[in-house]
């Protein structure tokens, strides 16, 4: 792998530990930039529409889903690496992101939960869609995705309040 990119193995290990810590990392690239993306259409619809913070979390959802049905393959990835990628993108030294997950804990605090609370419930919703869309995408069983959806949507909305 080194080889075809041009790079000593000792200087690949500066960066990564092995070829499995830079799958991790492009799994997390890939995952912040889609939910980067995701966050900018949440902005845009909220400016043009107030939406409430169960909504908001439905909306990003949604993204999400849309997302991974597009690239099966990453959604395989980050399946395979879940823990790895929730805790790469909810890290606090992710400047990007920082913004976005300070805002959605907080409108979760708002409501009366604890700020562990908050960081638990997210984890426990992105754990969830995650493993839905892998079998109902990658492996289309039990259900299809769009048989999925709808109870989806309703459980992370459950989940919420």
């Amino acid at each position: 792998m080194v080889q075809r990119a041009g790079v000593a193995k000792g200087t690949f290990y500066l960066y990564f530990k092995d070829k499995y810590d830079l799958v991790d990392q492009i799994v997390v690239h890939k995952c912040l930039d889609a939910l980067k993306t995701d966050w900018r259409l949440l902005v845009e619809k909220r400016d043009a529409a107030p939406m409430v913070f169960t909504e908001q979390v439905v909306f990003l959802v949604s993204c999400f889903v849309d997302s991974m049905e597009k690239d099966r393959e990453l959604l395989a990835l980050v399946n395979r690496n879940l823990l790895i990628s929730v805790k790469g993108m909810l890290a606090p030294d992710n400047l990007d992101l920082v913004p976005m997950l300070d805002e959605l804990r907080e409108s979760y605090t708002q409501r009366g939960h604890s700020h562990q609370e908050a960081v638990q419930t997210l984890y426990l919703i992105a754990d969830l869609v995650v493993s839905v869309c892998c079998n109902a995408i990658v492996y289309q069983q039990p259900f299809s995705m769009q048989e999925m959806q709808p109870i989806l949507f309703a459980s992370v909305k459950k989940l919420l309040n």
